[in-house]
């Protein structure tokens, strides 16, 4: 393999997962235990001990590496062996610093999205190691399954945080749920594409359009209260 190749895979790599994965698992050992735990952060949050502080850029920091590295690995050709190292080091993030099994303290309608989230995405960076010649599929059972479900979820919380609507945090959100359910469907109609071939187009179709669907239910829900705060 030339130099060129390597850095071009790895670039698409970075690109592609990297871009997304580390702000996810970044911001994830701030907000996420917040979210599960029913408080919002506030400032006192920032104000953490220098030895904790080390400790927890330490690990940040390990953690990483050891994703970045994997990056590398699969660029090299090791795509079981990459996909094992990231999942694996993915889960071991959220749990430790990121709390995915700590039990609210509120209802645990929003700490059951994030988690539902949280493990698609493991389960889609891991498949690769079951399913090395599927990797596109695999990709987007994180993307849709993994990345968007953690999205709207956290999205969710912070605009109803911000526009006065924290009363909601308390309910099932039918809005969240219709979005999500949606999202797995749209994440099964992608994944199989790849799986039944002569009806590949038509199920990338069907992906696309139920991802839409899902977006705009969301957004309709959301939207009004971007413009009118509870406070008004």
């Amino acid at each position: 393999m030339t130099n060129g190749i390597f850095a071009a895979r790895l670039g698409a790599l970075m690109l592609n997962e990297g871009f997304v994965l580390f702000p996810i698992l970044g911001v994830g050992a701030f907000f996420f235990p917040k979210l599960l735990g029913g408080a919002a952060p506030g400032p006192s949050d920032l104000q953490i001990e220098p030895v904790l502080w080390a400790k927890g850029a330490a690990i940040a920091a390990l953690t990483a590496l050891v994703i970045w590295f994997s990056f590398v690995m699969e660029a090299l050709g090791w795509i079981r062996t990459a996909a094992v190292v990231r999942g694996l080091t993915t889960l071991w993030y959220f749990v430790v610093r990121g709390r995915l099994f700590k039990a609210p303290s509120t209802p645990p309608f929003m700490a059951q999205c994030f988690r539902l989230g949280a493990l698609l995405l493991v389960a889609g960076l891991l498949l690769p190691a079951l399913l090395p010649n599927y990797r596109v599929a695999n990709l987007h059972l994180t993307f849709i399954g993994g990345f968007t479900i953690i999205l709207f979820t956290v999205s969710t919380r912070v605009i109803l945080g911000h526009s006065g609507h924290q009363h909601l945090f308390q309910k099932r959100l039918r809005f969240l749920i219709a979005s999500l359910v949606l999202l797995i469907l749209a994440t099964l109609a992608r994944v199989s594409a790849d799986f039944v071939l002569p009806e590949r187009n038509s199920h990338l179709v069907y992906a696309a359009l139920i991802w839409l669907v899902a977006a705009i239910v969301w957004a309709w829900a959301l939207g009004p209260k971007l413009l009118i705060s509870a406070d008004e």
